[in-house]
């Protein structure tokens, strides 16, 4: 989780205590992308 402002992959994603960015990756293709808590759903844990 980031509550400042940070540097990830040429991007400059804009993060505070109020609207934090999680980095998360992909189940599927292993990607990492930056998104705010807004942005993201609670998937269900695969077995």
């Amino acid at each position: 989780m980031h509550t400042k402002n940070f540097r990830y992959k040429g991007y400059h994603p804009l993060a505070s205590e109020e609207d934090q960015q999680y980095e998360i990756k992909s189940h599927k293709s292993d990607h990492i992308a930056a998104h705010k808590a807004r942005a993201l759903t609670k998937l269900a844990k695969e077995d």
